[in-house]
Formats: C-alpha cells, sequence, structure tokens
C-alpha cells in the first residue's frame, strides 16, 4: 500500500529521525500510578523513563521484541508475514538503535558494544526536530558499551558526563552535525547513553538525558503518571500486543481538517489527495475519547491490529465499541481500500472505560498510519 507524499513527514525521514532524547529540570515529586502499577505491567515499566509533554504525548511507541518473538515461535503455522504485505515494514518500527535499512550486527558490535538481540522493549517518542527520547531495557555491559564508543574514530571528542551521581557517555556536541553522519547516526546526530540498571537510555541533548533520568527516578512526571498512559497500558496487556502507539492528539474531525485543510481545499480530481480529502470530510460516528493506543498482536488466529479507546466514561466506552465496527465500514485507507476488505474478522469489547478491538488480517500491518507525525490515517477519528 502506498501512501502519498504530503501527509505531514514521509516515512522516510522518520525512519531516521528516531535518535531519542533524555535530561533536565527539577520537576517535583510524580504521583503514584494507581492501576496497573509500573512494576506490573511491562508497558508501564518503559513509560516512567519518558517525561510527559506536549511533545511525548503526541506520539511514543513501546515495542516488545522478546513478546513478538515469543509468539512468533508459539504460533509458527501464522507467524508468516501474509501475502501483499511489504516485507519491509511487517512489523517494528524503525528507530535510533534498530534502523532496518542500515542495520548490521557487527558495526553494531563493535562501535555500540550491543546488538538488537540484547533490546527485549523499548520506548521511544517520534515527533521530529524536537526534543527526543529513548529507552531500550536488555542485556547490556556498562563496560563493552563505553569501550566500543572510545574505539570509534568518529568519537574523538567522547567524554563521561555525570549527573546526579550517574555517570553518561556522550559524543559530539548537543544536536546535530551533518559532517558525523555515519550508518549509526544517518543525521549526524550528538548521542548522549546511560546505562542504568538493565536499561539504556539515548538523547542526543544533555539536558534531555538529565529529564529522562529524573523522570525514570520519579523526580519528573513522566508518560506512566498519567491515568490516560495507565488505562492504554492496561487496554493493550489485556489485547496482549507486542507494539504500540500511544497518543492523546486529539483526533477529533475539525482538529484532523484544520491540519490538512489546505487538501481539503485543492483535492484534485483523482488519487489518494482526493480520497483522503473525502475521508476528512466522510460522516464519522466515534464520540469524543481522550487517548488512544494502535498496535499489533498475535495469537492462534495470526496477526490482529489492537486498538484502544480511552473515554471519559463507561458510558462512552460502550457506545463507542459498538460505534467502532460501524466506522471501520465505511472508511478507506489512504490509496482507497476499505478497511473491512483488509479485515478478517474482529473483535470489540469493553472494559470500563476502555474500547478495545482486535481487527484480524492485512490491516494489522498497518497500525503505524496511525502516528501524527507521519499518516494520522482517520479510521479512529470522532465527531467534533
Amino acid at each position: 500500500m502506498k501512501k502519498w507524499t504530503g501527509r505531514l513527514v514521509t516515512a522516510a525521514l522518520i525512519a531516521v529521525l528516531v535518535l531519542p532524547a533524555a535530561c533536565a529540570n527539577d520537576g517535583g515529586s510524580s504521583p503514584t500510578p494507581s492501576s496497573p502499577t509500573v512494576t506490573s505491567n511491562r508497558w508501564l515499566a518503559m513509560l516512567k523513563a519518558i517525561p510527559a509533554s506536549d511533545n511525548t504525548q503526541k506520539t511514543v511507541y513501546v515495542q516488545d521484541h522478546a513478546r513478538l518473538a515469543e509468539r512468533q515461535a508459539q504460533y509458527p503455522a501464522v507467524a508468516a508475514v501474509p501475502e501483499g504485505v511489504s516485507t519491509f515494514m511487517p512489523f517494528m518500527q524503525n528507530n535510533r538503535f534498530w534502523n532496518l535499512r542500515y542495520y548490521n550486527d557487527d558495526e553494531w558490535q563493535s562501535k555500540m558494544g550491543f546488538v538488537r538481540a540484547d533490546m527485549d522493549i523499548e520506548a521511544f517518542n517520534m515527533t521530529p526536530f524536537l526534543d527526543q527520547y529513548q529507552v531500550i531495557r536488555g542485556r547490556f555491559d556498562r563496560a563493552k558499551i563505553e569501550a566500543a564508543l572510545r574505539s570509534d574514530p568518529m568519537n574523538d571528542d567522547f567524554q563521561v558526563m555525570t549527573y546526579g551521581g550517574l555517570e553518561c557517555f556522550s559524543t559530539g556536541p548537543d544536536g546535530q552535525e551533518l559532517g558525523r553522519r555515519s550508518n549509526l547516526r544517518p543525521l549526524g546526530y550528538s548521542l548522549k547513553l546511560a546505562v542504568v540498571d538493565d536499561h539504556v537510555f539515548a538523547t542526543n541533548f544533555a539536558r534531555t538525558m538529565q529529564e529522562m533520568v529524573d523522570a525514570y527516578h520519579g523526580k519528573l512526571k513522566s508518560l506512566a503518571d498519567l491515568e490516560s498512559y495507565q488505562l492504554l497500558s492496561e487496554g493493550l496487556v489485556r489485547l496482549d500486543a507486542f507494539a504500540a502507539i500511544f497518543s492523546s492528539e486529539s483526533q477529533a474531525q475539525s482538529h484532523m481538517k484544520d491540519l490538512f485543510k489546505d487538501i481539503i481545499a485543492d483535492p484534485g480530481t483523482d488519487g489518494p489527495r482526493s480520497i483522503w480529502a473525502e475521508q476528512l470530510q466522510r460522516e464519522v460516528f466515534l464520540k469524543p475519547y481522550q487517548a488512544f493506543a494502535v498496535g499489533q498482536g498475535l495469537d492462534e488466529k495470526g496477526y490482529y491490529l489492537a486498538v484502544v479507546l480511552v473515554n471519559a466514561d463507561e458510558a462512552t466506552a460502550r457506545d463507542n465499541a459498538g460505534l467502532l465496527e460501524k466506522q471501520i465500514r465505511q472508511s478507506r485507507y489512504g490509496d482507497g481500500q476499505l478497511w473491512s476488505d483488509m479485515i478478517t474478522s474482529t473483535t470489540v469489547t469493553r472494559e470500563g472505560r476502555l474500547a478495545l478491538a482486535r481487527l484480524y488480517g492485512q490491516a494489522a500491518f498497518y497500525w503505524k498510519a496511525f502516528d501524527m507525525n507521519s499518516g494520522a490515517e482517520p479510521l479512529l477519528m470522532y465527531k467534533g
């Protein structure tokens, strides 16, 4: 499937912009999450290291590589990528530490001190040109990482910086230097990296590294402290997803029309642009909700698109659970295909304030389309 290039930022740009960031601010103490707790929920445990801001709440990814491998081993008969799905983008989103275009085991081992097999689960935000943050949980050897960074000729300015008693590795000045571009840093971003417990934190600013450490230690409000993200995490656990986008950016029809008003004003006569303009103005059925997560899972029936909507109350959740299927039936993807043609079966339920859905079939492989930075898919657009 093809997305037209006028949608915000192209996927190619997004793929190389994922050098997260982290640090700085005195913030105040953050509240303790209610239910589920950070320690009992792997999604929240990763969001604990991402500071809460307007930027990070637009789009943050959590990807559980270990869980995907477990499910593929458990259901080998349905684990293959279905025919018709691009092999370049079936599962995980490209990011700073797992770029499908440039990644090489030997290079990462020699220049970073770890490889993707050492990574179990990660979280990162994706908003281009703004502060970025990435945290990875896995099996890391701090001494090997330091030795690899020191030995890389590109890192002739390597230094160890200290924040709050924690040593962080730093290569390059804050920000970006085009002369430092490489397979590891396609846009020449500097690297600020810390090994904290069984996590790696990565950023390209000393300030944002400080924010990340503060959030992790409860000195700065994190995404895990937000009720909406606690509920999204609970929903993803119930759906047993292995990857997802979290967002609290408005999906109101009026907001999306405003974002893409130039397309509505000049839709053309044919092609994806005119389809997109039509989709933005179609009748929508969903009632306003507070936040959403869209991801991917795998069970004995195959891959599915996992959808979680956090609603203001149980009555709205009940209504939206019923309205979601109706909205799916009359919605088209960016190239004009009906979403219903990409779905073999649908399961929609309501639990408390959550509307939950599993959409089986080819639709499962387009979960990244809901990133407001690269696609802003209007399937979940609501009235307002």
